[in-house]
């Protein structure tokens, strides 16, 4: 999946979940620095 890919799935949908948006950060960004919080720091570019 490339970020085109993506931007275009999320511009269609209305309702996106949550878990999809987290699998789409995980692929461009790697894996959050979560410890056990509500919160998913990534680090980014």
């Amino acid at each position: 999946m490339n970020i085109e890919d993506a931007l275009k799935e999320l511009e269609n949908e209305k309702n996106v979940k949550f878990s999809r948006l987290l699998k789409i950060a995980e692929n461009f960004f790697g894996s959050p620095r979560n410890k056990g919080t509500s919160h998913y720091p990534f680090k980014t570019p």
